[in-house]
């Protein structure tokens, strides 16, 4: 899983989420308190699974190719009813995301990076949430 890597990653290279990005254990906080982060922009970086795709078997090794998919949850606190503060803010925010985790890889992987989908999940209260997706290609091997 690549949920340590990523928030790392958004940390050092999105200024406005310096210290502001978590991990499931507090998005689960947060959906369970039924409440938005105090402080906004604030991010969530959460495992979505594997994805197992083409396998080999040769004598003695097995190999197949597996996508590592990794959801970054933001949410952006509106300065009005309507969100229109909120969605100029998070337009910028999507794009730094996108662009420090396009076309990287954590040290020791194969693939890099590469954007899934972005869509709004909530708006409501005053509070814009927002899912960006990504995955990396990876392998899994097995020598007998």
């Amino acid at each position: 899983m690549q949920v340590a890597p990523v928030k790392a990653r958004l940390e050092a290279e999105v200024p406005a989420l310096r210290h502001r990005v978590e991990t499931a254990s507090g998005l689960s906080d947060v959906i369970r308190n039924r409440a938005a982060p105090q402080q906004t922009p604030a991010a969530f970086v959460v495992p979505l699974g594997l994805q197992g795709g083409a396998a080999s078997v040769q004598v003695n090794a097995f190999r197949q190719d597996v996508v590592d998919l990794v959801g970054v949850v933001l949410f952006v606190r509106g300065g009005s009813r309507t969100g229109d503060r909120a969605l100029a803010e998070v337009d910028v925010l999507i794009r730094e995301i996108i662009q420090s985790l396009i076309a990287w890889a954590p040290d020791g992987e194969p693939g890099v990076f590469v954007l899934q989908r972005a869509n709004i999940i909530s708006f409501a209260e005053g509070v814009l949430i927002y899912q960006i997706d990504f995955r990396i290609n990876d392998e899994l091997r097995k020598t007998a």
